[in-house]
């Protein structure tokens, strides 16, 4: 009877197949392609981006597992991969309208938040291999930001090996265990990093976001796309093999520079579905993506 038993178990655990998953995500309403869904599967280091028309790759697969789909505007998508055929459905959110002062923007009133040349600049740079993710900076509010209370831009230190690899930037509401909340805006905002070392900034000025009373989280979102690959060859480190017998790694830019903070809480990381306080320490202290904020009346 054990024998039986144990056979029987053998065989359900060679029962779920693997094969490569290829699809395309449309909005569940409009029937048209999401733009830059990040995908993964659940618990692991693999993913995904969907390019300018949806369309997706994932390479071989368990059939068992869960796939998740992110796409800013959209509630996530868990599927299991063997229910994955030609289409994924992604639902928009329902935005919640809350009362609001409408303001007109003057434009003639600055302020810097977080100045790049201010900060103490770490070795290191944030990057990813290819795993979709996001990490996120707070930042947070001051009673003098009341007289400029819009974003105008952000600006990041950036060390990208690809030339013009593209990056989307989300921003957060402050959730109540302090972790990124609600989006700010419902929408891509894509920024593009020139090769090499470059103070990238990114333009806000026509979103009319204002900086919430709780402050807010800047999040960088990397895009597993093939025009943001890099492969970083090494005779010694790395888990694969080229043609020439060199060992690679896969990295997707742009690497964003890094700076020291006392605050623990400092900096966030999405990955795998959830958001964990990415409170790394080196030399003893926190440190977090370099993140300078321009606001404006």
């Amino acid at each position: 009877m054990t024998k039986k038993l144990l056979l029987l178990i053998l065989s359900l655990s060679f029962t779920a197949s693997f094969a490569q998953i290829k699809g395309t995500v449309i909005d569940n309403e409009t029937k048209q392609p999401v733009l830059l869904v990040n995908i993964w599967i659940l618990g692991e280091d693999k993913g995904t981006t969907a390019d300018e028309n949806g369309n997706f790759t994932l390479p071989e697969t368990k059939s068992t597992e869960t796939i998740i789909f992110a796409a800013v505007g959209y509630t996530d998508a868990r599927l299991k991969a063997a229910d994955i055929k030609d289409t994924v459905l992604m639902e928009a959110k329902a935005i919640e309208l809350e009362d609001v002062i409408i303001q007109k923007r003057k434009n003639r009133v600055f302020r810097t938040v977080n100045p790049l040349d201010a900060e103490t600049e770490a070795h290191f740079a944030a990057s990813t291999t290819v795993t979709p993710r996001m990490v996120a900076r707070f930042i947070p509010y001051k009673k003098e930001y009341a007289a400029t209370p819009f974003l105008k831009d952000i600006k990041f230190v950036t060390v990208s090996r690809s030339p013009g690899s593209t990056f989307n930037v989300r921003l957060y509401s402050v959730a109540e265990d302090g972790s990124p909340g609600e989006p700010l805006y419902n929408e891509n905002i894509i920024g593009t990093a020139k090769k090499k070392r470059h103070v990238t900034t990114v333009d806000l000025s026509s979103l009319n976001i204002q900086m919430p009373e709780r402050g807010f989280f800047v999040a960088v979102e990397w895009l597993i796309i093939d025009s943001n690959r890099y492969d970083l060859v090494s005779l010694k480190y790395g888990k694969a093999l080229d043609r020439k017998g060199k060992n690679y790694n896969i990295y997707y830019d742009p690497p964003f520079k890094s700076c020291y903070t006392d605050k623990r809480s400092a900096q966030w990381l999405y990955e795998k579905g959830a958001w964990t306080n990415n409170f790394n320490i080196h030399d003893r202290k926190y440190y977090t993506i370099m993140a300078e904020v321009t606001l404006s009346d």
